[in-house]
């Protein structure tokens, strides 16, 4: 629970500095849109890792659209997937 409380945080914090540097528009729904800059997530992706992230930066006012996910060398190596 600590590492996913860390792990969102980084990516909040990530898109409030890119908000500072780039600036944001407003999309249709009321969401926060970064010009031109995002964030990729590709390590510790998991479907319950996606939608906590998306939770996370829904809360901070964010678009969606913000973040793009790929997927780190676990989804490769597990043998559940």
């Amino acid at each position: 629970m600590k590492f996913l409380h860390l792990f969102l945080c980084a990516i909040t914090q990530a898109l409030r500095a890119l908000d500072k540097v780039f600036g944001t528009t407003i999309n249709s729904k009321g969401y926060k849109v970064i010009k031109g800059a995002g964030v990729i997530q590709g390590d510790g992706i998991n479907v319950v890792t996606i939608s906590n992230i998306l939770q996370a930066v829904v809360g901070e006012g964010y678009s969606a659209e913000n973040v793009c996910f790929g997927m780190g060398g676990g989804l490769l190596q597990r043998v559940n997937r």
